[in-house]
């Protein structure tokens, strides 16, 4: 398998996500720490300019190139609670505490990053379907389909 870096994504030959994610996750964490005891902990900054600082920081850092990720479960987790990571410090709480995720998102007005990330990947669907046949975007992703449905149909007739 060969893994290279382009425009700031990883990008795997064999079409897996999960280093990139990885990748995503971390350096998110890594800003994470370097703001905590400087800016998201301080009192006398307003939760308003924290989230404002999450929607256009932190959150673009983690969901960079979220657009063509198709992500499992446990990936899924892992990017929430890196979310929440953030939006429970802006609060003041802990997990300890155990106020759900959806009501600290509905006092600081955020949406999950869930819905954001769902949201960014049908607006790359649609501009892949109004994209010109001969553009290589397409041409790959519709490769790279075609290559996990006859994956899924040699599964389906034993042929793996």
């Amino acid at each position: 398998m060969k893994i290279f870096q382009y425009l700031g994504l990883i990008i795997e030959s064999d079409s897996r996500q999960e280093a990139e994610i990885n990748t995503r996750i971390e350096k998110t964490l890594k800003l994470y720490y370097a703001m905590n005891n400087n800016f998201i902990s301080k009192r006398e900054i307003s939760k308003k300019t924290k989230v404002k600082v999450f929607k256009t920081i932190y959150r673009p850092i983690l969901t960079f190139g979220c657009e063509t990720w198709t992500l499992t479960k446990k990936e899924k987790n892992r990017i929430q609670a890196v979310e929440m990571k953030y939006l429970r410090r802006v609060r003041g709480l802990t997990v300890i505490d155990k106020v759900r995720n959806r009501k600290i998102r509905d006092e600081l007005d955020i949406e999950p990053i869930s819905d954001f990330i769902e949201k960014r990947q049908l607006s790359w669907w649609g501009h892949l379907q109004r994209m010109d046949g001969s553009r290589k975007a397409k041409q790959v992703w519709w490769r790279d389909r075609r290559r996990e449905e006859l994956g899924a149909d040699h599964a389906e007739l034993g042929m793996t």
